[in-house]
């Protein structure tokens, strides 16, 4: 029985209104579980395909360009650069992989920051050899971290050098993003190099008016630099 409204006169429920929620409900359930099903089997078909990684496996060759960011107080800040690198990785064992890596990159300097005697607008360039020790992340496949050492060069339009080989380390991070089956990938990268300063070294009070040699040769670019460069590149697995 129903009131004008159509409501039921004795307040029992609409059996209609409940049978078509409890239908939605059932329905909305079922689309769930089968996207929860759908996901998992991506989930585990990208996992089985990516493990092992290639980069644990394989050797590789790869081709970087970073962009390079000098910490040196006397680079023109809208005149930063370009790092380009080509690197070779060996697998060991284990996740862990050596690489051997040669890079160049260069800015302007213009500025007397820290230095004794003043300079002329210039390129500076440094060019790297370096050696790194490579670790796999397990929990992403294709990514990794490592760090190393290496000599670094450097090189100017104008002004003499005093010590231009000078060590350096460095951290890096990044991913590779490729078939498990090896061949072409892409890489994406970052690097911190931490760069020996060039300058000669000056025995405290030698020069107690200026600081600076008689020759005026001591200082002709600011000190180690901090470098941080990140960019994209390829590789290939054999």
């Amino acid at each position: 029985m129903h009131d004008e409204s159509g409501r039921p006169r004795d307040g029992s429920r609409d059996e209609g209104g409940v049978e078509f929620r409890g239908h939605l409900v059932s329905r909305w359930r079922a689309t769930l579980a089968a996207a929860l099903v759908t996901l998992t089997g991506v989930a585990t078909t990208a996992a089985a395909q990516s493990s092992p990684s290639p980069i644990d496996t394989r050797p590789g060759l790869g081709a970087m360009v970073h962009a390079a960011l000098s910490s040196d107080q006397n680079v023109i800040a809208d005149k930063q650069t370009a790092d380009v690198a080509v690197n070779a990785d060996w697998p060991l064992s284990s996740g862990w992989r050596v690489r051997g890596e040669f890079g160049h990159a260069g800015w302007m300097f213009d500025g007397n920051t820290g230095l004794p005697a003043p300079l002329p607008a210039q390129r500076i360039t440094l060019t790297r050899v370096t050696g790194s020790l490579v670790r796999s992340l397990d929990w992403l496949p294709g990514t990794y971290v490592g760090g190393g050492g290496g000599v670094y060069r450097y090189t100017s339009e104008l002004s003499p050098m005093p010590r231009p080989t000078r060590p350096g380390l460095h951290l890096l991070v990044g991913m590779e993003i490729g078939s498990s089956r090896g061949g072409l990938a892409v890489r994406l990268e970052g690097q911190f190099q931490g760069v020996g300063d060039p300058n000669e070294p000056v025995e405290p009070g030698a020069y107690p008016v200026t600081g600076i040699p008689p020759n005026g040769t001591r200082s002709r670019v600011s000190g180690g630099q901090l470098n941080l460069v990140f960019g994209i590149g390829v590789g290939w697995r054999f």
